[in-house]
């Protein structure tokens, strides 16, 4: 395991530890899950830390394993928002009850008073 975490990138790591960090949180707190549905190149261009990223096309698996509860406050968000609703209906589906799609990520960057994200 340790040989296969040394090969990996400095930002897959981060990624790595940052979602590790959120879901601790999470399952011990009940915190909201803020989750970045763009793909990876866009998220490598600028995030906002903190949030996963798990890409809409993946949403369906990845959130089913990550967060078993269907009733988790869960915050989807992309570019526009288009594919932020396309995976608010997936969860949907699969029956989450408290999923919000919050739109761009420009405007998740003003409803949370955040001024950076990083790159």
């Amino acid at each position: 395991m340790k040989t296969v975490i040394g090969k990996l990138s400095t930002g897959v790591k981060q990624i790595i530890i940052s979602s590790l960090l959120i879901l601790l949180s999470t399952f011990a707190f009940g915190d909201p899950v803020w989750i970045d549905v763009r793909s990876q190149a866009e998220y490598e261009e600028g995030h906002i830390d903190g949030d996963l990223l798990i890409t809409h096309t993946e949403i369906g698996k990845r959130v089913t394993e990550l967060f078993p509860d269907k009733e988790t406050e869960i915050h989807l968000y992309c570019e526009k928002g288009g594919r932020a609703a396309d995976a608010k209906y997936t969860l949907k589906a699969l029956g989450y009850t408290n999923v919000t799609n919050e739109g761009g990520i420009r405007d998740v960057l003003d409803k949370r008073n955040i001024s950076i994200i990083n790159k």
